[in-house]
């Protein structure tokens, strides 16, 4: 009773990654199928290349979203059913890489010019990059602890001076 949650984050799990095994692999023969037998005149090192980037790309997505959703066993018995694969962050991210990837694909099999859409994975990268760690590393204001103990050094500083000052009395 006690393990409800993890049997059944497990079956969501083993269902999702069943539905993605099943759209890259449909997605990836199509492809090939089309592109290399029916249209191989076309087909040179580029597209050779680009089709092997992408299968790179979804292929590093996929292993990274199993490994989340692996469930952990101890002495045969269920202790925990894997992350959860609706969660915000980097598993939505690996997610949008593979639909990005499969979409590039299918528009692939009319133009060549579809994998120019794969900049937008490298962009996007670059994008959360800047907004989250270099652009409020690079534009911080000082802060204004450092600019009250640099005042009260300087008032200290005055403070000593005057009171190492000799003074003369009449």
């Amino acid at each position: 009773m006690g393990n409800q949650g993890a049997k059944r984050r497990k079956q969501q799990n083993e269902s999702e990654i069943f539905k993605l095994r099943v759209a890259i692999l449909s997605v990836n023969v199509i492809y090939y199928l089309y592109r290399v037998y029916y249209h191989g005149d076309s087909f040179g090192g580029w597209n050779w290349f680009l089709w092997i980037v992408s299968l790179l790309l979804v292929g590093i997505a996929y292993f990274l979203i199993s490994l989340m959703a692996k469930p952990t066993f101890q002495d045969g018995e269920l202790i925990d059913g894997g992350a959860d694969l609706s969660m915000k962050g980097l598993v939505e991210y690996y997610f949008d890489t593979i639909y990005i990837c499969l979409i590039i694909l299918i528009l692939g099999l009319f133009s060549d010019k579809a994998f120019l859409i794969m900049l937008i994975i490298p962009v996007f990268a670059f994008y959360q990059l800047w907004v989250k760690f270099l652009g409020p590393w690079f534009f911080q204001q000082p802060s204004e602890d450092t600019n009250q103990m640099e005042t009260k050094s300087k008032r200290r500083e005055k403070m000593e001076k005057k009171a190492n000052k000799i003074k003369y009395s009449r």
